[in-house]
């Protein structure tokens, strides 16, 4: 697959993206406080389109610095193939699973943490096949894999990995328009059992925008938050949420401050997981777009 995503760059679109992510903070566990600080992620991607096919490569490395500088952590974000035949569309690969509201790379969220819910309760990565109806943005489609949880860790042992992974299958589906778009589904891991539904909505109005999801079902515990970030796309951006997992309840005041389009930094107070934190991040993240016609 890397074989054949690299041959099609040559004569296709090509978009190159890269960030780094680094975050510190204080959680307050029962008796005592405990600090966390390091690299989250640092990320290369490449996205190749030619006509109604797409691939994708996003690697995610994390980086040890005792007793030596070490790569000890290198999964692939996304690693899939896309076709577009019309009504129907074909996706396989490694891809983050669909049914949530967050993105999975903390720059491209306004607070520094995650929902509870999303932590805890919704699948990770996907390894697997997917075949939809109509448009990813608009459209359903019916998926059926493994799932990698924080993903494979190409430097450990896969094949062991991938035998540990439980089975996971569902449909979601997506619509919206320029200002609100909703999304959500049904999966299930057999091998556990669960069934779970998930619904998520993004509303963005002239200064704010609205995030909110619920999850919940059989063998599963609800889930749910609301997210409000005042001048989304302002070089600085207040905000809040509420949530609620597993009838624990939680929230987070912060602020973004974007300076410039690939700087993010952001300060944040919350309450998850019975625990007050506090909590800092500094990220860049870039992309740009070649076309093929100019590099040959």
């Amino acid at each position: 697959m890397l074989v054949g995503i690299v041959a099609m760059a040559e004569a296709a679109d090509v978009t190159l993206g890269g960030g780094v992510d680094l975050a510190a903070g204080v959680v307050h566990a029962p008796g005592a406080w405990t600090g966390q600080a390091g690299m989250r992620q640092a990320e290369g991607d490449l996205t190749v389109v030619e006509g109604g096919f797409e691939a994708v490569l996003a690697l995610d490395a994390r980086l040890g610095l005792a007793p030596a500088p070490v790569v000890f952590w290198l999964v692939p974000e996304q690693l899939t193939v896309y076709g577009d035949t019309g009504p129907v569309w074909l996706q396989a690969g490694i891809a983050p699973a669909p049914w949530r509201v967050e993105a999975v790379d903390g720059w491209d969220n306004a607070l520094v943490t995650w929902s509870m819910a999303d932590r805890h309760a919704l699948p990770g990565s996907f390894l697997g096949a997917e075949v939809g109806i109509g448009k990813r943005d608009r459209g359903v489609a019916f998926l059926g894999g493994l799932d990698l949880g924080e993903g494979m860790n190409l430097l450990g042992d896969i094949g062991g990995q991938v035998i540990a992974a439980p089975l996971l299958a569902g449909v979601h589906g997506r619509i919206g328009s320029d200002t609100v778009h909703v999304a959500g589904g049904v999966y299930t891991w057999p091998d556990r059992p669960s069934v779970v539904a998930q619904v998520d909505g993004t509303f963005d109005f002239e200064s704010v925008r609205l995030l909110a999801q619920a999850t919940g079902g059989w063998n599963a515990p609800f889930g749910g938050h609301l997210e409000l970030d005042v001048l989304p796309d302002g070089v600085v951006t207040p905000v809040v949420r509420g949530e609620l997992y597993a009838g624990a309840p939680g929230g987070a005041v912060g602020v973004r401050v974007r300076p410039v389009r690939w700087l993010f930094l952001k300060a944040e107070i919350a309450y998850a997981d019975g625990a007050p934190q506090g909590w800092v991040e500094a990220a860049i993240y870039g992309k740009t777009r070649l076309k093929g016609e100019k590099r040959r």
